[in-house]
C-alpha cells in the first residue's frame, strides 16, 4: 500500500462515513456530540501517522518495528484524547474497526514484522 492508497482509504473508510453519520445525526434538528472540526482533527492525526511511516529511514527489523509501533502509540493516544473530548461519541464500533484496520495495514505495508499476538497493533493503547 502506498501513501496515496492510505490517504484514499482514510477518506473512503474513515472520513466520509463519519461525515455522513454526523449529517444523519444533525438532520431534522438532531444533535451530535462531535462536529466537523473533530472529524478534521481525526483525519489530520491519522494522516500525520501515515506521513511518519512513509518517511521512515532505511532501518530494518526490530529498529523499524520500534519506530512503527512508536508512531502507532502516538496516534492511538491522540485519538483517545480526541474521542474523550466528544464524550466518547465519535469513535464507536465502525469507526474503530476502520481506523484500526487502516493503521495496521499501513504499518505492515511499511515493514512492521512483529505483530502483537492478538493481531491488533492498536490494542495496547486504544480506549475506543
Amino acid at each position: 500500500m502506498t501513501f496515496v492508497d492510505f490517504e484514499q482509504r482514510l477518506t473512503d473508510e474513515v472520513v466520509t462515513p463519519m461525515q455522513e453519520y454526523l449529517k444523519l445525526c444533525l438532520s431534522d434538528g438532531g444533535e451530535a456530540d462531535f462536529s466537523e472540526k473533530h472529524i478534521e482533527k481525526c483525519a489530520e492525526l491519522v494522516r500525520t501517522y501515515g506521513k511518519t511511516l512513509s518517511q521512515l529511514s532505511d532501518s530494518q527489523g526490530a529498529a523499524r518495528d520500534k519506530k512503527i509501533m512508536a508512531a502507532v502509540k502516538k496516534l492511538i493516544l491522540a485519538l483517545n484524547k480526541l474521542n474523550e473530548k466528544t464524550d466518547y461519541a465519535m469513535l464507536e464500533t465502525d469507526e474503530r474497526e476502520n481506523i484500526c484496520a487502516l493503521v495496521q495495514d499501513f504499518a505492515v505495508a511499511c515493514g512492521l514484522t512483529d505483530i502483537p499476538e492478538d493481531g491488533d497493533v492498536t490494542g495496547e493503547w486504544r480506549e475506543f
